[in-house]
C-alpha cells in the first residue's frame, strides 16, 4: 500500500529516485516491524466493509503522540476517512492522556498541509 500511495502521490514532489529511498528507508517491511518491536510504534490499517483504504502509523510519547505515517489510496481521499482517522487518534490521545498529535510533512506537500490545517493542525518549523 505505501509503494502505491507514494509513487502516485509523491513523485511529483520528490522525483521517483527519492521515492524509491524513502519507501526502503521508512516504509520498508523491515523497518515497519523494528518500529513495532522495538521502538513502541503502532500500525492501524483504515478499513470499512473489509476495504483496506489507507493506514496510519503512531508512537505515544510522554505527552504526545507522533503521527509518522497516515496514508490513503487515491480512490479514497476526499470520503473523509481522513476525518475519521483523526477522530481515532484524538480519543486514542484522550484515552492515554496525551496532550497533542505532532507529525511532520514534506514542505511542498502542499495539499496535504492544507488537509492537516484544516483539521487544526499549526505549523511550527519550516
Amino acid at each position: 500500500m505505501a509503494e502505491i500511495v507514494w509513487n502516485e502521490h509523491f513523485t511529483s514532489i520528490i522525483g521517483k529516485a527519492q521515492v524509491d529511498y524513502m519507501l526502503e528507508r521508512f516504509q520498508s517491511e523491515h523497518v515497519v516491524k523494528e518500529q513495532i518491536e522495538n521502538q513502541g510504534y503502532e500500525y492501524c490499517f483504515i478499513e470499512v466493509e473489509g476495504i483496506k483504504m489507507g493506514y496510519f502509523g503512531i508512537n505515544k510519547e510522554k505527552e504526545k503522540m507522533f503521527l509518522s505515517k497516515l496514508y490513503i489510496l487515491k480512490d479514497y481521499r476526499k470520503k473523509g476517512y481522513s476525518s475519521l482517522a483523526f477522530e481515532f487518534l484524538s480519543n486514542m490521545c484522550k484515552e492515554n492522556g496525551l496532550k497533542s498529535i505532532y507529525l511532520t510533512v514534506n514542505k511542498y506537500n502542499t495539499d496535504t498541509i492544507q488537509v492537516y490545517e484544516a483539521k487544526g493542525f499549526k505549523i511550527i518549523k519550516n
